[in-house]
């Protein structure tokens, strides 16, 4: 009897890391979808009217497909982090 309570405990053990990396794994995925989003939403608001970032630096305001695309992306993202979970 002994030894099936420790081959029990054993598998407690390793279901609790699974679901500890599993934890891990979700945190860094929801930080990596953060940073995007920071990363798209500094780009689009860099280069409005007032700031233009891209004027100073490169001497030309970014391409508005480029501006449409990153606030497409920026836009998926918040749609992402709100749609509901299983």
């Amino acid at each position: 009897k002994q030894k099936h309570d420790n081959n029990n405990d054993n598998d407690d053990d390793d279901d609790n890391q699974d679901r500890s990396k599993e934890a891990q794994e979700k945190e860094i995925s929801r930080l990596h979808v953060a940073l995007l989003k920071s990363c798209c939403d500094v780009l689009v608001f860099s280069n409005d009217a007032g700031v233009d970032l891209y004027k100073r630096l490169f001497g030309k305001r970014l391409h508005e497909a480029v501006h449409c695309i990153l606030a497409i992306m920026s836009a998926t993202t918040v749609l992402y982090n709100n749609f509901p979970k299983p």
